[in-house]
């Protein structure tokens, strides 16, 4: 099966040379040094978890201010493809992968995995995330990338929307025979 190069409008990214093309892709997670690149990003991605939604994060600039809060980039190249907003609860020992987001053009081609393996790693030991259960999609991906075993415990909110919230270990910290 092959697969194409995404492409967007004003890239600068070349698909890597060598026979395994994009199946080569690699992904780097950087603190991103300001919030303009995951703005520009956020309103596709709140409106892909809510169509209609409103296109500001509230509070997205504490995550340059606060030490517990840690703003990433997904890059591909130097080409900003995603962002991962992480917290670190120490009180708790627990690492939280408050959001999370990959653009549409460079999904299925291992950036996801390549960015959540490089974040468990930088942060290893306990991690909670949670997921709207009707997003099929990122359920499937996190039970695909989370290391077992993993508690799934299913919540509503105060909107009434489902969700689902997933703890478990990972990164250096997990024994080899678990991964």
């Amino acid at each position: 099966m092959s697969v194409a190069w995404p492409r967007r409008r004003g890239s600068t990214v070349e698909p890597p040379d060598g026979p395994g093309g994009p199946r080569d892709i690699v992904a780097q997670v950087v603190a991103a040094p300001d919030p303009a690149s995951i703005r520009a990003m956020m309103t596709p991605y709140l409106h892909e978890l809510t169509p209609g939604a409103s296109s500001l994060y509230p509070r997205l600039e504490l995550y340059w201010e606060d030490p517990d809060r840690l703003p990433y980039v997904i890059r591909v190249g130097v080409e900003d493809v995603g962002f991962a907003l992480v917290r670190d609860h120490m009180e708790a020992r627990l690492h939280e992968m408050a959001e999370f987001y990959v653009e549409r053009a460079w999904r299925r081609l291992g950036v996801g995995r390549h960015a959540v393996s490089a974040l468990f790693e930088r942060h290893p030991g306990f991690w909670h995330l949670q997921i709207l259960e009707d997003n099929v999609v990122a359920r499937a991906f996190w039970r695909s990338v989370v290391p077992p075993p993993a508690d799934e415990t299913r919540h509503v909110a105060a909107n009434g929307r489902r969700f689902v919230v997933m703890q478990f270990r990972a990164g250096a910290t997990v024994p080899r025979a678990a991964r």
